[in-house]
């Protein structure tokens, strides 16, 4: 990820890059404290789109590490990095990991809906919105 955001003066650009460092380097999976599971399974099934809820790649999990994949950059971004990441919080959660292959992985992306990330997108902007200090510009 670039250190200042194209077409900005780059002011606070290496304060956002170091939130969002913080965020995918802390512990569990990135997402899963902003977007509770029930939410997005809500959303996900309003949507006709919810799928494997007893498998290891559920709407909710694939969802959580797809979010924190297209936040990194190189080799971290990659599917293979995704799968390890997976794998990591499957055994820190004493669950069975799933094997290296990303196959399942990407296929399960592919199903994410572009409708349900709106409405997810649009009800967490709201939410953020009504508890930010009035303030703020």
């Amino acid at each position: 990820m670039p250190k200042n955001v194209p077409d900005s003066d780059g002011e606070g650009s290496g304060d956002f890059q170091e939130i969002v460092n913080g965020f995918l380097n802390a512990p569990g999976l990135p997402f899963s404290n902003v977007l509770t599971a029930e939410r997005i399974r809500k959303v996900f099934a309003r949507h006709g789109g919810l799928f494997g809820e007893n498998v290891i790649y559920s709407t909710v999990i694939v969802l959580w590490v797809f979010l924190s994949q297209v936040l990194r950059e190189g080799k971290e971004a990659a599917c293979q990095s995704a799968v390890v990441q997976i794998t990591a919080h499957f055994i820190q959660t004493g669950i069975d990991p799933p094997t290296k292959d990303t196959g399942d992985y990407c296929n399960g992306r592919t199903k994410l809906l572009e409708a349900a990330f709106h409405e997810l997108t649009c009800e967490v902007a709201a939410e953020t919105e009504q508890q930010a200090n009035e303030e703020w510009p």
